[in-house]
Formats: structure tokens, sequence, C-alpha cells
């Protein structure tokens, strides 16, 4: 029995770390067309505390672009300080959870323009992510719940065990002497 108990605590263990390694999100890519003179919003939805950090390329046409990032509520979180020709980075921690607008703007007439973004975004640690989601008091009470469990099927094994030796009948010593 106390294998079995053992074996379960390796287990927990297991999947709680396998939880922390999860939390990271991997790189993604967006390929934009910006048309002449025009805006082309992209959305992606982040999670408050999360970490975005990206970096784009341009290609086509000669002239530069700009670029605004906005939060649910509306609020600039990110942009340029005037026209980028060649690329840059975006990189905000996010302060509201819902859909983030990244709108790039083409500021040439004649020719149209490829924005290569390429991204991660990185969630708050796991454990901080626990507390504000209220998700750790749910993890320990299914701990506690099990282990309760376990201890519940210990003991009443050992009751059982107990129960089946109480209930073997008795060997009389003075019938198997003669």
């Amino acid at each position: 029995m106390k294998t079995r108990l053992f074996q379960s605590g390796w287990i927990a263990a297991i999947l709680f770390f396998t939880l922390l390694v999860v939390s990271v999100n991997a790189t993604q890519i967006l390929t934009i067309q910006v048309p002449p003179y025009a805006g082309t919003p992209e959305v992606i939805n982040l999670n408050s505390g999360d970490k975005f950090s990206g970096s784009f390329s341009i290609s086509g046409g000669n002239g530069g672009i700009a670029y605004i990032v906005r939060n649910p509520i509306g609020q600039e979180v990110a942009s340029t300080n005037g026209l980028v020709y060649s690329g840059g980075t975006i990189d905000f921690t996010a302060n509201v959870s819902g859909a983030y607008t990244f709108t790039f703007y083409n500021n040439q007439i004649e020719s149209s323009k490829t924005v290569i973004l390429s991204y991660n975004v990185i969630g708050p640690d796991f454990f901080s992510y626990l507390m504000s989601s209220g998700l750790l008091w749910i993890i320990l009470g299914l701990v506690m719940l099990s282990v309760a469990i376990i201890g519940l099927r210990v003991v009443w094994s050992r009751r059982k065990s107990t129960a089946r030796t109480s209930q073997s009948p008795p060997t009389n010593n003075a019938q198997q002497s003669s």
C-alpha cells in the first residue's frame, strides 16, 4: 500500500511540473498585406499580464509604414515614432485581457506592402496565474480530496484484512497433536 501512495505522489508531482512548462507559448508568425495608403488591422487575444514580444519586417514599395497597437479598451499600448522603412520590434505587457488590435498603415500611394510579424506571448508565471484565477484553491482542494480518498482506502483495507484474520476458524491444537 505504501508503494501505491508513493506512486500517487510521483504522478501528482509530474502533472504539476508539466503544467508549469506548458505555460509558455510558441512563436507565431503573421503575414499581413497592407494596401496602398490604407491601414490593415490584425487582432491578437491576450490575457492581462501576458508579455508580447515581436519583431516585424517590411517588403514592397519605397515608402515606410507606421503601426499602432490598441488594447480592448481602445488605449494605445505601442506605436511607431514616425515611419519605419525596414522593420522593428514591438514589446509590451498586456494590461487588460481581450482582443488587442495591431494596425499597420501604408503611406505609399502606388504599392502595397507586406509585413511579416513574428511574435511570442509569454504568460505570467504559473503560480501568479493560479493565484489570480482561483485555480490554486481548486487544485489544493483536489489534492486534499485525493489524500483523503487514499487514506480511507488504506484504513478500509487494513480493517478488511483484520476482519478476515479475526473471522478465520480457530485451530484446535489438541486435535492436531493426536
